[in-house]
């Protein structure tokens, strides 16, 4: 039997059987013809989205189809969720609340670019979330460490980019 033909027959006993994680686990290399019968099953409900967007192990292809769902619930697990790559991070950003933009502040893989747009200045949380992140860069922290705290500095001082 070739690898395909068992990739194919094992994808149609998932669809069969209908169990999201089997489904999650074969998304990614499952053939387009068979991804929207596995993404029926693993969003069949609401509280699968809500799981997988906060499992590290969902793979890259379900977490930017969850990406472009308007539901903050699902934009505040996503932020948090460290598996998320940079340019699904900087997707989210784009239309982000206030929690997800200090989630983003927090994240080490959110791209260095989003974090100099996040407005800190007046805002305690966003502050200590990009003092402690390791992409944060070096101009960013000199101009976080102008009027910090002691617990700023002391984020600012364990950062890696930090001089």
């Amino acid at each position: 039997m070739s690898e395909s033909r068992g990739l194919t027959s094992l994808t149609e006993f998932a669809i069969q059987q209908g169990d999201p994680y089997v489904a999650l686990a074969l998304h990614p290399f499952a053939d387009e013809g068979f991804r929207a019968e596995l993404e029926s099953i693993i969003f069949a409900r609401k509280r699968l989205k809500l799981t997988f967007a906060a499992a590290p192990y969902t793979p890259k292809t379900v977490l930017e189809l969850l990406v472009d769902e308007d539901d903050e619930q699902l934009r505040l697990r996503l932020s948090r969720n460290p598996a998320v790559a940079p340019p699904l991070l900087a997707r989210l950003f784009d239309e982000a609340s206030a929690t997800v933009i200090k989630n983003l502040a927090g994240h080490r893989n959110t791209p260095v670019e989003i974090l100099e747009r996040i407005d800190w200045q007046e805002n305690e949380a966003m502050r200590a979330a990009l003092c402690s992140n390791s992409n944060a860069p070096l101009t960013l922290l000199r101009q976080l460490m102008v009027g910090s705290t002691s617990a700023e500095k002391k984020g600012i001082v364990t950062n890696p980019n930090a001089d």
